[in-house]
């Protein structure tokens, strides 16, 4: 089954957990306003072979390692790290060989990320756990913009904005079943109000296509959940208000 991503309708990449070992600015935004990390790798050999590989478990903790200047620029880049490993398959060790581009902190991160959340295992049930080194492996970060840049572009309120919104992988996770293991893509239209002056919303399925995968109530729940929204003129009074909110579904 192919890996999801529950993206909106908006023409724009789906926050990430502020990354903590870059110095911060006193403009810093919030989680639901910051561009959201993108992180990936490809686990790598030891001459030439693949006796062991490295996991990385990529979840929100991850985030944080994205350096900082590049994530609030929502800059690219690729690191290529090489590591050493005890017998219990963790990391002990690991040098930068190349990143792209130089002096944006990739290569740094990518040790960073390796040393605090990487696991060395072999690669089949007959191979036997002991120390080594020398596992080069890649890793890849790209950026989204935030969860609210996509709610924004959803809505196209002259009185909302967004306040707080889901991240990528929280709306992967929302990826209806039956859908993902037929490698079915969708999507789904709602009529929302705002309930109270807090922001929360109630919505109502307008469409969902193609019917009969739950792509209506994968939005809905998703939505009611985790979507606030506040006035764009401080003060204005929004309970009642009703807007449009679409959302797509792709595999990746």
């Amino acid at each position: 089954m192919k890996s999801v991503d529950a993206a909106l309708i908006a023409a724009v990449c789906i926050a990430a957990a502020p990354p903590t070992f870059a110095q911060t600015t006193a403009a810093e935004p919030d989680a639901a306003h910051r561009p959201q990390a993108l992180i990936s790798y490809a686990p790598g050999k030891v001459d030439g072979r693949s006796p062991f590989r490295i996991a990385i478990n990529i979840n929100d903790d991850a985030d944080r390692f994205y350096p900082h200047t590049a994530l609030l620029a929502q800059q690219s880049g690729e690191s290529h790290i090489r590591c050493d490993w005890n017998a219990s398959g963790i990391v002990t060790a690991c040098q930068v060989i190349n990143e792209t581009p130089v002096n944006a902190g990739f290569g740094a991160a990518a040790v960073a990320l390796a040393m605090a959340m990487g696991h060395v295992d072999p690669i089949r049930p007959d191979v036997t756990m002991v120390a080594g080194a020398g596992l080069d492996f890649t890793v890849a970060w790209k950026t989204a913009p935030s969860p609210c840049a996509y709610a924004d572009a959803i809505m196209k309120s002259d009185s909302l904005e967004c306040a707080g919104f889901a991240n990528i992988r929280t709306l992967g996770e929302y990826y209806p079943a039956r859908a993902a293991d037929s490698e079915v893509e969708g999507e789904s239209t709602l009529d929302c109000a705002v309930a109270d002056e807090a922001g929360h919303v109630q919505c109502a399925i307008v469409d969902e296509k193609p019917p009969g995968y739950m792509f209506g109530a994968s939005a809905l729940k998703t939505t009611i959940r985790y979507l606030r929204v506040k006035a764009r003129q401080a003060g204005q009074p929004i309970t009642g208000t009703h807007f449009p909110f679409s959302m797509t579904y792709r595999l990746r």
